[in-house]
């Protein structure tokens, strides 16, 4: 499997586009390689499966979605926030 980060974030992307103008149905590696604008096949590189796919742009939106340590930093209780990881942070400084 390819390990270029920087692409399969913009691979993911442009997934999250596909699926958000076409639907499941609309979902597919080709499509994916289109709205990238990357040779046909370098979606299947990255996302093996359908089911490699699906869990790829799950794992992109949370990444996305996720607030970033200078988020976290500004926001009230900012010491202890800054110290929570990503992964951390709702399990061990939620309380």
């Amino acid at each position: 499997m390819a390990t270029n980060s920087v692409r399969r974030a913009a691979l993911a992307d442009a997934g999250i586009a596909v699926l958000a103008r076409e639907g499941a149905r609309g979902l597919t590696h080709r499509a994916i390689d289109g709205e990238a604008g990357v040779p046909t096949g370098t979606t299947s590189n990255y996302f093996r499966s359908r089911d490699a796919l699906v869990s790829g742009l799950f794992e992109r939106i949370g990444q996305r979605l996720a607030p970033s340590p200078e988020d976290l930093a500004a926001a009230p209780g900012g010491r202890r926030a800054a110290r929570c990881s990503r992964s951390t942070c709702v399990t061990s400084c939620a309380g």
